[in-house]
């Protein structure tokens, strides 16, 4: 059993990551039914499940430092400068496509815009498609076809946006300082805009 600690303090070079490999390594061994550690293969196949699970655990530690380092060198900039994305792009398209930007624009996710507006899956990918190209056409940087960047309780206005839309309402949102607004009517007809 210390030839197996020392093995797994090798492959983890850390003394508190190596008594959980050994561990992991161990429980693995009683699963795969290979609990007599007297013989030859069984200590093989430990060492191998030992120097597996380690590299596994580095290369997710690995992905992790490294999607954490990019969202924390993205961070200070967001913080520091909150500014609205340009909007004037928006009136060059049509209102079934201003209105599913400007939902966009506000946080809201595919499911909610779909429910919002009254429109299938498949009609919303064709208005993102087109909206995309126009951006495409007029050199817009992507990044400013996303939600806002504002530091907003984005749940706790969806929940209080529910009981104020099952009321009278067709069309409810929040603007960029977190007051909601209810639409009722959208249209001159009583059908949900699309």
């Amino acid at each position: 059993m210390k030839k197996l600690q020392r093995y797994a303090i090798y492959c983890s070079r850390a003394q508190h990551e190596a008594e959980d490999l050994l561990q992991d390594a161990l429980l693995e061994a009683v699963r795969q039914g290979r609990t007599e550690l007297s013989l030859a293969a069984n200590l093989r196949w430990l060492r191998g499940v030992i120097r597996h699970l380690a590299l596994e655990r580095a290369r997710s530690a690995v992905r992790s430092r490294l999607r954490d380092t990019g969202y924390y060198q993205l961070m200070p900039q967001q913080v520091a400068q909150p500014l609205p994305p340009d909007t004037r792009w928006l009136q060059h398209l049509p209102a079934g496509q201003r209105l599913v930007a400007r939902l966009i624009m506000a946080g809201h996710n595919r499911q909610e815009i779909c429910y919002l507006l009254g429109v299938s899956d498949v009609a919303l990918r064709q208005r993102l498609s087109a909206i995309r190209k126009q951006l495409q056409y007029r050199q817009h940087n992507p990044h400013e076809f996303c939600m806002l960047k504002l530091p907003l309780p984005y749940g706790q206005i969806r929940q209080r946006l529910l009981p104020l839309l099952a009321q009278n309402g067709k069309l409810g949102s929040h603007d960029p300082d977190g007051h909601l607004f209810i639409i009722s009517h959208l249209t001159k007809s009583s059908v949900v805009a699309t």
